[in-house]
């Protein structure tokens, strides 16, 4: 845990970081110079590369991937360091998260398997909860805005099921709060993604719960309620960050600290416009056993090559 709590520590201090240099309306005129003398200061490239060098030093992708010869490397040979890579790839997840780089940060753990839960090395994440929910959160999450519902769906599902199982287990635990908070986020998520691809069937005591906690906004959402989407959103999204500093000197007009966050709340609710003719289609097809594309089209409101188009989409 402490190895996991020294990378997850260093990833909120340049969080917060960013979020302070952010509000530049609230900062004084001695902070402000600071600041533009100092733009190396938690620069996102060193953040990076300092999380990146450390998963390289302890060779523990070569361990994952069963390299016996880069496995057998000094520091990889210590346990220590070994780990220490292993939570750095599940920091680097976080912050390509943050920085909504989404293929990179999959890329970034594709070498550990998630479907394996024995203890070395794979499953190293099981040794320290917050460490589980955060993976399971995170690709989730990636997979989500990556429009891969499916995955999205089979990823919050297992983690629930888990949290579900071992939650009574946690109470006396300091991370029982942020646990509790992850388990609601990841509800949020999963209504969103099996709203957004309901043919996946959910397992029983799931759907239950995800009916009893949104069952208002499920309805609002498979009708194509945009602000029903943009609440759980904003409830269950990470605190994006912006990795270049504000313009100190010029700011624009209008200029919000919070343009990171908007930024994919505006791509995301334009990704739910573009399939939002997709849940009366669905029904249409099964409601008819042979029907045509014209008439599928009329009765869609809109010409075939446009109605073609969704047909790939629902496809897909």
């Amino acid at each position: 845990p402490l190895r996991r709590d020294i990378v997850d520590e260093f990833i909120y201090q340049y969080q917060t970081f960013c979020q302070f240099r952010s509000r530049v309306k609230s900062r004084s005129n001695e902070e402000l110079h600071m600041l533009k003398e100092s733009p190396q200061v938690w620069a996102v490239s060193k953040v990076l590369h300092y999380l990146q060098a450390v998963v390289d030093k302890s060779g523990i992708k070569a361990c994952l991937r069963g390299d016996d010869a880069g496995s057998q490397a000094a520091f990889a040979a210590s346990p220590l360091y070994k780990m220490l890579g292993y939570f750095s790839m599940v920091g680097l997840l976080r912050m390509h998260c943050l920085l909504a780089d989404y293929r990179l940060a999959l890329r970034c753990v594709a070498e550990i398997d998630l479907g394996r839960k024995g203890p070395e090395p794979h499953g190293l994440y099981t040794r320290v909860t917050a460490c589980h929910i955060t993976v399971f959160y995170y690709v989730g999450w990636a997979y989500l805005m990556l429009r891969r519902y499916s995955d999205a769906i089979t990823t919050f599902s297992t983690i629930l099921f888990y949290i579900a199982r071992t939650k009574q287990y946690h109470t006396r635990s300091y991370q029982y709060d942020q646990i509790i908070k992850k388990n609601e986020q990841m509800y949020a998520l999963l209504a969103i993604a099996s709203s957004l691809s309901p043919q996946r069937e959910l397992d029983e005591s799931l759907a239950l719960t995800l009916r009893e906690k949104y069952g208002d906004r499920l309805g609002r959402m498979q009708g194509g309620d945009a602000t029903a989407y943009e609440e759980l959103f904003s409830m269950a999204c990470p605190k994006f960050i912006s990795p270049a500093p504000p313009p100190y000197d010029s700011l624009p007009e209008g200029y919000n600290p919070t343009e990171a966050y908007r930024l994919q709340l505006r791509l995301f609710l334009h990704e739910v416009a573009q399939q939002k003719a997709l849940p009366g289609i669905r029904s249409y097809l099964k409601l008819y056993t042979t029907v045509g594309v014209p008439k599928l089209a009329t009765l869609a409101e809109t010409d075939d090559a446009a109605f073609r188009e969704h047909l790939q989409c629902l496809k897909h």
